[in-house]
């Protein structure tokens, strides 16, 4: 077994608070320092969507393949990174890790994470920064407005140095078997039309729990969003189809997460505790 990595990348810049000493090029010294300490790494990739600064191009293409792209944004770069894993010649039996450009990795991360799918061999996802329970991976309470299932989040193994659980949602950051991919593929590609909080929408309908209840399937069309009418009538109809997709699951996927988390998002108010991140 080895371990892929897409790791999706844009120069662009959006409104979330930053730690102090924050930046890209920190990030992903921090993804490579990770990923080079694994021993079954395999090929990694780079997304990238539109221009990045020059320091960062020249680091990214002296050490992997680099698919380019002109206004992917989130959803484009991530459609595109699920595609492109899905045809790639990697064996149903490998990993791929997912990884977004504003998060900070632990040294070890990539090695214990491979080590948990060698311990979970019936588990197909892995996050390194996840909510356990109602607990988020900075320790407080699950975001208000997100649905709530009853996940307890039992001990799963002991693997790397780390207590894996069973998790109840990730970010688009995170690790998928192949196979598992590649059968789950409809409902990678359907859960970002479905707007808000849609990577814990994601998570809830591959663990066959219900994503939306009759008033989430509703609540667009009254959410302050800015879009139009017909916009807001579409987000409807996506989260419809993908709560029919949940439904009708043939498999339910256990994801498994550290704690203390592994890897933590770069946002004020969101990064993960545990650890001193701001040290490395």
């Amino acid at each position: 077994m080895k371990l892929h990595a897409v790791y999706r990348a844009t120069g662009k810049r959006n409104r979330k608070p930053r730690p102090p000493g924050f930046s890209k090029r920190h990030c992903l010294e921090s993804f490579l320092r990770a990923w080079q300490m694994c021993p079954r790494r395999g090929e990694l990739v780079f997304v990238v969507d539109g221009e990045l600064p020059g320091e960062l191009s020249d680091v990214i293409a002296a050490t992997g393949t680099v698919v380019s792209g002109a206004g992917l944004e989130v959803h484009g770069s991530y459609w595109t990174a699920v595609r492109l894993t899905c045809g790639a010649a990697w064996s149903d039996d490998d990993l791929v890790y997912f990884a977004e450009d504003d998060y900070v990795f632990r040294l070890g991360a990539f090695t214990a994470l491979v080590e948990a799918a060698d311990a979970l061999p019936a588990t197909d996802y892995f996050a390194l920064y996840a909510a356990i329970g109602l607990e988020m991976p900075n320790g407080e309470d699950l975001t208000p407005g997100l649905r709530r299932p009853r996940l307890r989040g039992e001990r799963l193994a002991q693997a790397g140095g780390a207590d894996w659980r069973r998790a109840t949602s990730h970010t688009s950051s995170f690790a998928v078997r192949l196979a598992a991919l590649r059968a789950d593929r409809t409902v990678h590609l359907l859960a970002p039309r479905c707007s808000a909080a849609w990577d814990h929408a994601l998570c809830l309908s591959l663990q066959r729990r219900l994503p939306y209840g009759p008033l989430e399937l509703l609540r667009a069309l009254h959410e302050p969003s800015g879009a139009t009418s017909g916009r807001r009538v579409r987000i409807v109809l996506w989260r419809l189809a993908l709560t029919l997709e949940a439904l009708g699951r043939r498999h339910r996927r256990t994801i498994a997460a550290p704690r203390p988390p592994l890897a933590t998002h770069m946002e004020l108010g969101q990064m993960a505790f545990g650890t001193d991140w701001t040290a490395l």
